[in-house]
């Protein structure tokens, strides 16, 4: 399945991978080694429980981020819409 992370979520995983560079050198990397995991999990098997309105969720394994998305199987496409840490109130992003 193709993946499109959306402008927004791109943003969040730009801004958290800096946000884990202050904390400690290198750690932004591997943040977002552990994002790329996470999508490459999502393009073998995509069909994660829904969560809410049609959304799925994963989290990662190494960080507790949890990846939004919504699956098109006509169209063979993932969408990511959303990166949030998983202590995050998300309720609003999120539009019922």
């Amino acid at each position: 399945m193709r993946v499109i992370i959306s402008p927004l979520a791109q943003q969040q995983i730009k801004d958290a991978s800096k946000w884990h560079n202050k904390q400690q050198k290198g750690l932004g990397a591997r943040f977002t080694k552990s994002i790329r995991d996470t999508i490459n999990i999502l393009k073998v098997n995509p069909f994660y429980q829904i969560r809410y309105s049609n959304v799925r969720i994963l989290n990662t394994k190494t960080f507790s981020y949890l990846i939004h998305y919504v699956v098109k199987d006509k169209e063979k496409m993932i969408i990511i819409f959303g990166v949030f840490h998983a202590s995050r109130n998300i309720d609003h992003y999120i539009k019922k």
